[in-house]
């Protein structure tokens, strides 16, 4: 039988196929990364047909892409519905930190995913256009999260919404990328609870 195969299935063209494939890949990234995962391998553990891929993504890049941007949406989801309340900015604050803290509980099978997203982005256009989208849009409600706190005089005027999103997001990476290398050495309570503290004493510098 010719490997390409060609046709495809009805039951290969729904939404559920489309979940069973982003699943699939997810699954095999955990296991080769990203450079030692193939096309076949995606739908063999998916249970469909090779012509799947092309039918509801394009290409197996896109794919990839698309997969490693629902693995981090699905970590983040919980924060950003905590930062999207109708709160005072600092009560939300903490109540992000500790959605965050549950959700990196949930996601820790993906974080190797999300480094080889990060590490493949700047070779790959598809990873890297959707990976940019993901967390620019985590940045952009980090940002007016920063700018509630400080309009509201939680931090002092010198702090730069949109400089501390991205340093925040850069302790958050510094945090999944400790659960990879050394996860017993990491107490991701204690690590957040003095990001909490340090942006609340900021005031203190208030002038």
């Amino acid at each position: 039988m010719n490997e390409r195969v060609l046709s495809r299935s009805p039951r290969d063209r729904g939404p559920e196929t489309e979940r069973r494939l982003l699943n699939a890949t997810l699954q095999c990234l955990r296991t080769h990364g990203i450079g030692g995962t193939t096309s076949r391998q995606i739908t063999s553990t998916a249970g469909v047909n090779l012509a799947a891929i092309t039918y509801h993504f394009g290409s197996k890049d896109e794919l990839v892409a698309q997969a490693l941007a629902h693995a981090t949406r699905r970590w983040l989801e919980p924060v950003l519905e905590v930062l999207g309340r109708d709160q005072d900015p600092a009560v939300r604050m903490i109540a992000a930190v500790s959605a965050f803290r549950t959700a990196f509980d949930d996601a820790r099978e993906i974080l190797p995913a999300y480094f080889q997203a990060l590490v493949q982005a700047p070779r790959s256009p598809a990873v890297q256009a959707v990976m940019n989208e993901t967390v620019d849009e985590f940045r952009g409600i980090l940002t007016r999260q920063t700018t509630e706190m400080r309009t509201a005089g939680y931090l002092p005027s010198w702090v730069v919404p949109e400089a501390m999103a991205t340093v925040l997001i850069a302790i958050l990476d510094g945090l999944a990328l400790q659960a990879i290398i050394n996860p017993e050495a990491l107490n991701p309570d204690v690590v957040l609870g003095q990001v909490v503290n340090l942006l609340m004493a900021v005031r203190t510098g208030q002038s």
